[in-house]
């Protein structure tokens, strides 16, 4: 199929019927756009879309440490990132205090939040063949700019105890004005953590209210 933007063609479908364009690139966030598909037969498809601002710029944010099947010998890491990073997700990581880095390349999916008007690039990554028992620092990027530098521990390979921490719905808002009491809650929690080794943390109530909004 022909593919048309605001009636000027910008190429056409590959054999599964995709196509990816840059058309829209240098339009500002907000426009309204008219996207027409043409068919061999003539018969065509219509419809509005509109420009995504970049959410995330050159910052990468939003980074997670995330459950894994076995901790003591992989980790999932998660992050967001934005346009400029260009779909690549990258991990380098070491044992702490190691010289050499080691590099991991993950899935980067380009996502549109429809409520909040944005785009970024949803990374996810999984490394594996750790060592059990170690502290690990690793850095998010794209291979070439990298985020501040953070860390996990593995799990030991077998051990009598863990400690965890569990905690409900904060109910927060956003505004830290309004959130004050909430911000308080948790700055205890953390005080009673502190210095302590703490193997995992659960939250049970919502983590995120609306999945469109960036």
């Amino acid at each position: 199929m022909t593919v048309y933007l605001d009636g000027d063609e910008i190429g056409k479908t590959d054999a599964n019927g995709l196509l990816e364009t840059e058309a829209m690139k240098a339009k500002e966030a907000g426009t309204v756009c008219v996207l027409t598909a043409v068919g061999t037969k003539g018969v065509g498809e219509a419809t509005k879309v509109t420009v995504l601002a970049d959410a995330a710029g050159t910052s990468y944010t939003g980074i997670n440490l995330n459950a894994s099947k076995s901790s003591s010998t992989s980790q999932n890491i998660s992050w967001l990132s934005g346009l400029s990073t260009g779909g690549k997700a990258v991990v380098q990581y070491r044992v702490k205090g190691a010289e050499d880095w080691q590099t991991a390349e993950g899935n980067c999916t380009l996502t549109g939040f429809s409520t909040s008007g944005q785009a970024a690039y949803v990374n996810t990554i999984q490394l594996t063949a750790l060592t059990a028992g170690t502290d690990y620092e690793f850095q998010v990027g794209d291979g070439t700019t990298w985020s501040e530098t953070h860390g996990f521990r593995t799990s030991a390979a077998a051990q009598d105890t863990t400690s965890f921490v569990v905690m409900g719905d904060t109910q927060m808002s956003g505004d830290r004005e309004a959130d004050a009491e909430s911000i308080a809650i948790l700055d205890a929690l953390g005080d009673l953590v502190k210095d302590k080794q703490v193997d995992f943390g659960l939250q049970t109530g919502d983590y995120v209210d609306n999945g469109t909004n960036y």
